[in-house]
């Protein structure tokens, strides 16, 4: 598919999140953003690179217009570790999604963008060799992008 083709040559600098592309119509990157300890806050690292994926993003939206298509929904997943109250990271996890999604529409991203958490859900979290849990890992965002089905 045309459409997947542009905007996987367009998210070519990220990495991609393996066994979450499960078609054509939907790429998932991982987005390299870090929060303040405990907070919902970007740093000023992370706010430039959610504003380099903005770009990135209406670069790959002008392009997919030229063929007649469009990127639908963007959703914004967050995941904590386990450290801490599973409560309060399921919270978090949600706060900071919506965060990255609300720094998205600041910078022009006018489509649908929506926030999910995930806190820690043992089916997210990232393990090491040994088979302990990566806290660090675990902590993380990733985006989501799916095209639309007009065609």
């Amino acid at each position: 598919d045309e459409a997947a083709k542009i905007l996987r040559e367009r998210l070519q600098p990220y990495k991609p999140v393996d066994g979450y592309n499960e078609c054509r119509l939907i790429e998932t990157i991982e987005l390299d953003v870090k929060f303040e300890q405990g907070s919902t806050k970007l740093t000023e690292y992370s706010l430039g690179a959610v504003k380099t994926l903005a770009e990135i993003t209406a670069d790959a939206m002008r392009d997919l217009k030229k063929i007649g298509r469009s990127i639908q929904t963007i959703e914004i997943h967050g995941y904590t570790s386990s450290e801490g109250d599973e409560s309060l990271n399921l919270e978090l996890s949600q706060q900071r999604a919506a965060t990255v999604a609300r720094e998205l529409k600041k910078h022009g991203i006018d489509i649908t963008v929506q926030a999910v958490g995930h806190g820690e859900d043992t089916r997210y979290l990232r393990y090491k060799p040994d088979g302990t849990e990566d806290p660090a890992a675990s902590r993380r965002v990733e985006v989501k992008f799916i095209l639309d089905t007009s065609w």
